[in-house]
């Protein structure tokens, strides 16, 4: 049973993205240095290693998924010890808890890819035309810079990967990662208010619109926690209306570094582009409904940027959504590979 269990095909793809990408992880590991794009370590931190949060402020103590195995983790003793960039430069640092914090984000980077390959494999029945998407999951800019840093971006982008496969089942499942979205990343749910308007008015399912009710009542919960319950001042201006607007008559945004940076992380964006335009050189149709859904998940993360100083984080906030837009590309290839391709109806 154990054999069949090892050669089981779930299994092989596994062991398979897992040998493809711990050289990202043992990379990772030994050269991040949380003080360039990951800063938000040194509050998580607090967490992972004592799970105190009588020194925490919010919207860290909301996430609270990856924090909580990440601390479990810690304390079992999970560690790999070796020279690293991190402890060389802040020796009274504690390794241990970095270690499994970037393993944790790799567990989570790798169940990713499967459930990548799992979506994909569902349409189209394809072994390998669904292990390439997983594959190129891999290769995204935000995999290498956001998912594999000792932070709470690839438990976030997990979460919406298996709520977005519930989502395309039409399932009630769906119901019970939204309401961990809340624990662990907000903004998930801010996703789910955009796709499902543009969903239902191309398909007037009741269907999207109980997720897209259930979507905004969850967030109203999280906007009560987080200035109730688990309220301080630090970060007040990224859940104030007062903010907002002052934003919109007094932008303070840098545009050129934004836009750079927006442009970098977005490769697979720009992949997805790219398939749309051969596609419309061919003269072939392509998902409207897909593209909207992703051009306004865009640029509501555009203005999510401008509107609450998330200054240079556009791009990765865009790529929570990274699961989604794998699925859309998978799709609109489809046409253009169609006679190698055994494929159902999406």
């Amino acid at each position: 049973m154990l054999l069949k269990a090892l050669t089981s095909r779930n299994c092989v793809i596994c062991v398979a993205y897992i040998l493809l990408s711990y050289p990202l992880f043992y990379y990772s590991y030994k050269f991040c240095f949380p003080d360039f794009g990951a800063t938000d370590y040194y509050s998580y931190a607090i967490l992972y290693k004592d799970w105190d949060f009588s020194k925490i402020e919010s919207p860290y103590n909301l996430k609270l998924i990856s924090c909580f195995f990440i601390f479990l983790m810690n304390k079992i003793g999970f560690y790999y010890d070796t020279k690293i960039v991190y402890t060389t430069i802040y020796p009274q640092m504690d390794q241990h808890v970095f270690f499994n914090a970037i393993f944790f984000n790799f567990i989570c980077l790798v169940l990713t890819c499967v459930l990548i390959h799992k979506l994909v494999l569902r349409f189209f029945h394809n072994e390998l035309y669904a292990f390439l998407f997983g594959l190129i999951y891999l290769l995204g800019f935000g995999t290498i810079f956001f998912a594999l840093k000792p932070i709470s971006d690839s438990c976030a982008i997990l979460l919406f990967g298996l709520s977005f496969f519930y989502y395309l089942k039409k399932s009630n499942l769906i119901y019970l990662f939204l309401i961990l979205a809340v624990i662990q990343r907000e903004y998930i749910l801010i996703i789910y208010i955009v796709i499902t308007v543009v969903d239902y008015l191309f398909d007037k399912r009741k269907y999207f619109i109980q997720i897209f009710v259930a979507s905004c009542i969850l967030f109203v919960a999280y906007y009560f926690i987080r200035k109730n319950w688990l309220y301080s001042p630090r970060y007040e201006y990224a859940m104030s209306i007062n903010s907002y607007l002052k934003a919109l008559t007094e932008p303070k945004l840098d545009l050129l570094p934004f836009l750079k940076q927006t442009i970098l992380v977005n490769n697979l964006f720009f992949i997805y582009l790219g398939v749309l335009f051969i596609k419309k050189i061919k003269k072939i149709s392509i998902n409207r409904n897909y593209l909207f859904a992703i051009l306004c998940v865009l640029f509501q993360g555009l203005a999510m940027s401008i509107l609450a100083h998330f200054e240079n984080n556009a791009g990765r906030y865009f790529y929570f959504a990274v699961p989604m837009l794998l699925f859309y590309l998978a799709v609109e290839t489809k046409p253009l590979l169609s006679k190698y391709l055994s494929s159902a109806d999406v």
